[in-house]
């Protein structure tokens, strides 16, 4: 295993993110993908997995967004 390969995926990205509300998003959108069959073990896979997490963290951001506009709450 190469060294870059240990400082990619959610743990890389979790070293730059502090609130603990957007870490446990990160790893649930994370898990929730090993459950329906992605995987980061080869480059193009890892690829496609980010992307994912990425549209689904977006997503997320996205929905939170609408609500706080209709006076829902986060």
């Amino acid at each position: 295993r190469d060294d870059d390969e240990d400082d990619r995926g959610v743990s890389a990205a979790m070293s730059e993110v502090y609130d603990p509300q957007r870490r446990i998003e990160m790893l649930l959108v994370h898990g929730m993908l090993h459950l329906v069959g992605y995987d980061h073990i080869k480059d193009d896979d890892y690829e496609l997995m980010v992307q994912r997490e990425e549209d689904a963290l977006r997503e997320l951001e996205e929905m939170r967004t609408r609500r706080r506009r209709r006076g829902e709450g986060a």
